[in-house]
């Protein structure tokens, strides 16, 4: 992953109306500096060389049936940001609060819409590069996968896997854009990094780690269809309907006593099964805060039931540093994987 100290992505985050729309006009309204490389073309291809008889006959056609672009883009975790690619990473966005701070709770929406998750535009490029002919646009974008990580003594991560599918036209798809500027990236604003020192709450099943919390990282990721809505005949790229999510992640426990290596053992085990028997494991619920650098401001990640997952045992004698990892399960009583709730002053992410 290049470090392109320039590199900034805009996008609107109201999102697109149709999937894939290059004609309506777009109102960028969020701007992040991002380290990137540049978005990935793939181009899928059909042609007759196979279906020919004669060793030295040529094919001759080579026909585009699917064009995609991908990008992972990384970057220092703010609230904001947390919000726009938890809206469309996980797909439902659901705004509280009559004045500042606005608290907003993002899960996995259940409707129609929701389920397909929403796409959107989005611009990416050199914001002090005053030629507008790199800046590159890529419609009908989706998140196809969102992590965040962090690690004791450093900063929280966001890393956002981007998909983008459109027709195969000389007019739309993967292209250069021109009708935006560098001005557009530069002049917009960021909430403060979230680091580790800020993470107030890390629990498991009730019992709170947080003095033993080193290091985590929690992945959010989609399964599309890519195929679902192609028709007989054409070289559209459908709109990646959503047929799957998956929540898992890891994070690394450290004690610095054998009390206290004893007390986490304990607990582990007794979070891996109540009885500490063979059968039906338990699930507890995990709870991480960060505060957002602001009174009032934060982002809390709930995986409402984790099953977690290698219970071996590593360190030294009378010390502990263990690695857990875990996959989200769904929680019929509160009816979801996993959510994620952002307080902070805006109000409004649609």
């Amino acid at each position: 992953m290049s470090v392109g100290t320039f590199n900034r992505i805009a996008l609107d985050v109201t999102g697109e109306a149709t999937y894939g729309d290059t004609t309506s006009a777009i109102t960028v309204d969020k701007s992040y500096p991002v380290r990137a490389d540049r978005p990935v073309i793939n181009v899928e291809t059909v042609n007759d060389q196979d279906t020919l008889i004669g060793a030295l006959e040529n094919g001759l056609q080579s026909i585009v049936t699917k064009v995609t672009a991908t990008q992972t883009i990384e970057m220092d975790a703010r609230l904001d940001a947390m919000a726009t690619f938890g809206k469309f990473g996980l797909g439902k966005l659901a705004t509280s609060g009559a004045s500042a701070p606005y608290t907003h709770t993002i899960t996995v929406g259940t409707s129609a819409a929701e389920r397909v998750l929403p796409s959107f535009v989005h611009f990416f490029g050199d914001a002090l590069n005053s030629a507008t002919t790199n800046m590159w646009q890529f419609a009908g974008t989706k998140v196809s996968r969102l992590t965040i990580a962090g690690e004791a003594g450093g900063k929280v991560t966001m890393s956002v896997d981007l998909i983008s599918g459109k027709p195969v036209s000389a007019s739309t798809g993967a292209q250069i854009e021109t009708a935006i500027t560098p001005p557009a990236f530069l002049g917009l604003a960021v909430d403060p990094i979230l680091a580790m020192a800020r993470v107030s709450t890390f629990s498991i099943g009730g019992t709170s780690f947080l003095n033993q919390l080193k290091s985590f990282e929690f992945v959010f990721e989609n399964v599309f269809d890519e195929a679902a809505e192609m028709a007989a005949g054409s070289i559209m790229v459908p709109a990646m309907e959503r047929i799957g999510f998956n929540v898992s992640g890891s994070f690394t426990l450290k004690a610095d006593t054998a009390a206290a290596s004893t007390t986490l053992i304990n607990s582990y085990l007794t979070k891996i099964d109540t009885a500490n028997t063979l059968g039906i494991q338990s699930l507890p619920e995990i709870i991480l805060a960060i505060g957002g650098g602001k009174s009032g401001h934060s982002a809390t990640i709930t995986i409402r039931a984790a099953a977690l997952a290698d219970g071996s045992v590593a360190g030294q004698r009378g010390k502990l540093e263990k690695p857990f990892t875990f996959t989200g399960m769904y929680d019929p009583g509160d009816s979801e994987a996993a959510r994620l709730v952002v307080i902070n002053d805006q109000a409004t992410y649609t």
